[in-house]
């Protein structure tokens, strides 16, 4: 036996999976990575879900009764709507 391998102890190296420090199944939550993009899905889907039902998604109900003014953020233009029914525009570049 040469000289080195006499002062190793025994069991030297570690058994994998046994190293002290690093991180151990304590070292906190880790979500599985499949689960990542369902996280991100269901934000999304919140936030479009928020977004229609506070009315600032872009869509207008207009009634028999009713006039509605479509102002374009961009231009300035302003567009009387006097058909019934429902108007769709760009929530973030128009106003009615």
């Amino acid at each position: 036996m040469p000289a080195d391998e006499k002062n190793i102890p025994e069991g030297w190296p570690p058994p994998p999976g046994k190293r002290p420090g690093g991180r151990g199944p304590v070292g906190g939550f880790t979500p599985p990575r499949g689960m990542i993009p369902v996280i991100i899905m269901l934000l999304l889907v919140g936030f479009v879900v928020f977004i229609f039902v506070s009315g600032k998604g872009g869509i207008v109900d207009v009634s028999v009764t009713e006039i509605a003014v479509l102002v374009n953020y961009v231009t300035g233009e302003e567009t009387i709507i006097t058909t019934p029914g429902v108007t769709i525009f760009l929530p973030w570049a128009n106003e009615a």
